[in-house]
């Protein structure tokens, strides 16, 4: 483990502590928007199927498209917890582990590039 607190100094854990930006209004509603749309268009695939009008039975409709917004929501929900949870199994085996993550030496261009001369 580390001693007197050097495992906020490690840059991968602070990476990792960072908090992530707030997502945008269209990446939180695309899952329940998409799941939704699903199920509305699974009753007209219904409707097709056993020969009616398009739009018989609005109410399978509307409750295919509530419970597909409803999934979508819990697809999201559950999308975030494993993401949560694999940034904690990350942090936790960098803090046991840091012989295995060296802090990366910083370099500046000048040194990376190699000298170019064009051929003309």
């Amino acid at each position: 483990m580390f001693q007197g607190g050097e495992e906020d100094d490690h840059p991968y854990v602070r990476v990792l502590e960072t908090p992530a930006p707030e997502r945008p209004l269209l990446a939180r509603y695309l899952q329940p928007i998409s799941w939704g749309g699903i199920g509305f268009a699974s009753a007209f695939v219904f409707n097709l199927f056993a020969r009616k009008p398009p739009l018989a039975g609005i109410q399978r409709h509307i409750a295919l498209g509530g419970i597909g917004w409803v999934a979508g929501l819990y697809i999201n929900k559950w999308i975030e917890s494993n993401s949560a949870e694999r940034d904690a199994v990350l942090k936790h085996y960098i803090q046991l582990h840091p012989e295995d993550f060296p802090v990366p030496e910083r370099k500046k261009y000048s040194e990376i590039l190699q000298p170019w001369s064009p051929l003309r």
